[in-house]
């Protein structure tokens, strides 16, 4: 990740939207944009690659439970 991208991250915490994050959680989700980009950048604001991974299946867990629209829990 360039260092821009880092110190972004950095800065703003939970504020950066990540929008290659927001894609992979697009796939298949009948939700409004705006959730699935709180979402990841709320549970996925780092550039560790571990925690990214554990904040998308938290992602994709929230959208299970919360959203009708054919979701399956994905881990």
């Amino acid at each position: 990740m360039p260092t821009l991208d880092q110190k972004a991250i950095e800065v703003f915490a939970g504020k950066v939207v990540r929008k290659d994050l927001v894609r992979k959680v697009k796939v298949g989700a009948n939700v409004p944009i705006y959730v699935l980009e709180y979402l990841p950048s709320k549970y996925c604001a780092t550039d560790d690659p571990a925690a990214i991974q554990a904040g998308l299946r938290l992602v994709n867990f929230q959208l299970a439970e919360n959203f009708i629209s054919g979701w399956s829990r994905q881990e």
